[in-house]
């Protein structure tokens, strides 16, 4: 299929943003007006390709209507303005430059590694990042179901006759590339690529303009792309004397994330965001970059002259971070609050309008969801310390980053450093007292947007403290922040390396049946399949009678009706399931292995077969 459409949607929609950045005319330089403006384009096209979606299918006929308004839209400003020229003159800042370069390059040797095509399942689908495994089926399953089952409100394709209570806008924009012919890899791989170095870059600009220190900027990127649990690469020593042929293999097996992961023995719960966030969550990918944008918009002098048309961008913004991501609407409350008391100006209200009329929508469709009790915030004091020590557990995972932020208050660094810090300490706090989600490990959401608050503050102080020390003292500054990146560079550096392990996703069996799912079942067809994460109708856009249990009960619906119900429909002991009933059934090798005593019903029509997998009507 033809790659024309969807690297077609990457340039307009970027040169879009780029010229609506231009017209804010707030910043001054290029680098960081092509980064912001390739955000903030994709996410508009996003946005009005799904309001259209409303009033007609989304095809390639929609999307080539919608960039040719953004053609005609960059033809008028080019005529009318001198947006371009404007930015032909525009500084370069190098060093920033280099940094997004890069970025991108790591990227490059990451991002592909999320989903491929793989010789481990004969031409299957595999992925290397292993945190990703259990929710690319979820993610895939999104994107399937928002290109092919075309409902408003979106369907939740892993509970079916319920709508989806996940911000969904992310995979959304993944579903257009599948529409317009992207496949399974490079709609997944693409925005993952050019947006994850980009979040990254973002994060070292919002750095940079609070401190105006690219020093400062750079120690801050550093100590969020490779940080994590800082103890975590103590286990390496241990892990020296496995049998391997050279170094390098050892990197490319070792046994465990050393930034830990959700279930760590030893309690190493923060792990790299790379790894844990960036990659696997998507809906980080535009959250966490969205949030940057306005967070630069907000911190703008207050005297500008365009500073109402900036509060306006960043309120429009801000209304559309919930079907983005909820946990960076909850992260940046306190941010938004303390900016307001401390750089008092004209314009807040217009931000606060803007941003309750555009995300009222979305915050009332998510709060009037079925979620369960589990999923409503309730008290547990310490996050995942539990009988340990509190403190030793925050060493552990954090090391010196409390302290050092602590002293930073102490010393000459800019004052809105200490603002972005007080109001990421009020969320370390806060996560340490309230359970933001049903899977307590979720929040360290709230947790890596403290570790982001303060570092700008952690590396000023570092940078100062370098200052003022004999050669002694910076050696042990310098152990510090080493100290402080092993474990998430040992992580980090082994996703680079190439021939790493593949964990097999979908076999090529799995997507021919999920082909003949979506051509031989209609829009709103439900699939019974076993409750697991990368079953066929994963990829089809339709939607299961139940998905992978622990998804659902992380997004706070309850499964426990359905899930009790499967096996004995499955094994012949019921004629009928619960609260919905399915138009089609899958027997494949999991639902045999899942239930040995599966019987196929005189009255089920075979419908599909492709190798062990079988698609019945009922």
């Amino acid at each position: 299929m033809s790659l024309f459409l969807p690297i077609t949607i990457f340039i307009i929609s970027s040169l879009t943003g780029i010229s609506l950045v231009l017209w804010l005319s707030v910043f001054r330089e290029k680098t960081l007006i092509v980064a912001i403006g390739t955000v903030v384009g994709l996410t508009i096209t996003t946005v009005i390709i799904y309001l259209s979606s409303a009033f007609f299918l989304l095809s390639h006929s929609l999307i080539y209507s919608i960039l040719l308004v953004e053609v005609v839209y960059l033809g008028i400003t080019s005529v009318r303005g001198r947006t371009w020229s404007t930015f032909y003159k525009l500084p370069v800042n190098k060093p920033a430059t280099i940094v997004l370069v890069v970025l991108l390059l790591l990227s490059a040797l990451i991002a592909p590694k999320l989903l491929f095509t793989s010789s481990a399942t004969n031409g299957g689908l595999s992925t290397s990042i292993i945190n990703a495994y259990g929710d690319l089926g979820f993610h895939l399953a999104n994107i399937t179901n928002l290109a092919f089952n075309a409902t408003i409100p979106p369907a939740n394709p892993i509970l079916a006759g319920n709508n989806l209570t996940y911000p969904f806008f992310s995979n959304f924009f993944s579903a257009i590339l599948l529409v317009a012919g992207a496949n399974y890899s490079q709609a997944v791989v693409w925005p993952a690529f050019l947006l994850i170095p980009l979040t990254l870059f973002l994060f070292y600009q919002l750095t940079f303009t609070l401190t105006n220190s690219s020093k400062v900027a750079l120690i801050a990127l550093l100590l969020f792309a490779l940080g994590g649990s800082t103890l975590g690469w103590v286990r390496v020593v241990n892990d020296l004397h496995m049998p391997h042929e050279s170094f390098i293999q050892l990197l490319a097996h070792l046994p465990i994330n050393y930034t830990g992961h959700s279930d760590d023995p030893l309690s190493f719960y923060i792990i790299n965001p790379i790894i844990s966030l960036l990659l696997p969550q998507r809906s980080f990918m535009f959250g966490m970059s969205l949030a940057f944008i306005i967070l630069l918009l907000l911190t703008r002098p207050p005297n500008h002259p365009a500073r109402h048309r900036v509060m306006i961008i960043a309120g429009l913004l801000a209304g559309l971070l919930p079907l983005f991501h909820a946990h960076t609407v909850i992260a940046l409350v306190p941010i938004i609050i303390m900016l307001c008391l401390y750089q008092p100006r004209q314009g807040w209200i217009s931000f606060f309008v803007t941003a309750t009329l555009i995300g009222l929508p979305g915050l009332l469709y998510f709060s009037t969801s079925h979620a369960s009790a589990a999923a409503s915030p309730h008290l547990q004091l310490g996050w995942m310390a539990h009988n340990q020590s509190i403190i030793l557990f925050w060493l552990k995972n954090s090391g010196l980053l409390i302290p050092i932020t602590l002293l930073g208050f102490f010393l000459p660094v800019p004052k809105p450093t200490k603002v972005f810090a007080l109001s990421g300490l009020l969320l370390f706090l806060s996560a340490n007292v309230w359970r933001f989600a049903a899977w307590e490990w979720d929040n360290t959401k709230i947790f890596v947007y403290w570790i982001l608050f303060t570092l700008p503050l952690i590396a000023s102080a570092g940078i100062i403290l370098w200052q003022r020390s004999k050669y002694y003292w910076r050696a042990i500054l310098f152990a510090v922040l080493v100290f402080h990146l092993l474990s998430g560079s040992i992580d980090v550096f082994r996703l680079t390396l190439p021939n790493l392990p593949a964990w097999p996703e979908w076999d090529p069996d799995a997507i021919a049946m999920a082909k003949s799912i979506r051509a031989k079942t209609k829009r709103g067809d439900v699939i019974l399949i076993a409750p697991y994460h990368n079953s066929p109708v994963a990829l089809s856009g339709r939607s299961a009678y139940l998905g992978f249990p622990g998804h659902v009960w992380t997004h706070g619906s309850d499964h426990t009706q359905r899930d009790g119900s499967i096996g004995p429909f499955y094994t012949g002991q019921l004629a009928t399931l619960t609260q919905i009933q399915p138009q089609y059934v899958v027997v494949g090798p999991v639902e045999r292995s899942f239930y040995p005593k599966l019987q196929i019903r005189p009255e089920w029509q075979l419908i599909a077969r492709h190798g062990n997998y079988e698609l019945y009507k009922i």
